[in-house]
């Protein structure tokens, strides 16, 4: 099904627990619900981080800030907890297999440098 037409839409508060810290009160914590799967939400939240940064605002300071109340209010649309689940970890497999390709990359570059400085010395010192 795709994801526009789950019909557990409903805003951020619905999924997440958020809590002002004590110490620093404009720092707000995002903590899943019970039911709510926090890798699914986390991925969700990627997604639509385009949509999120058009809600932040600059601070006098210089940071952004990103009003409590519009988060709240902002939407996720999920499956149920088991099909979260199901989403979650596919898409984590599929960030374990890319960063495991990245490593080959890396030490596919590596030997290449030491090659082409076998094959070409430098001929800088001569």
């Amino acid at each position: 099904m795709p994801w526009n037409r789950w019909p557990h839409a409903r805003g951020i508060r619905g999924h997440m627990f958020m809590d002002s810290m004590a110490t620093y009160p404009w720092n707000t914590q995002l903590r899943p619900k019970a039911g709510v799967n926090g890798l699914f939400v986390a991925f969700v939240l990627l997604r639509n981080k385009h949509r999120l940064l058009s809600m932040v605002d600059v601070a006098g300071h210089g940071t952004g800030k990103l009003n409590t109340y519009e988060l709240e209010a902002f939407e996720l649309a999920s499956p149920k907890p088991t099909e979260q689940q199901r989403i979650a970890a596919c898409f984590s497999f599929l960030d374990e297999l890319l960063a495991a390709q990245s490593r080959k990359v890396e030490g596919l570059k590596t030997r290449k440098r030491g090659l082409l400085q076998l094959l070409f010395p430098s001929l800088e010192g001569h």
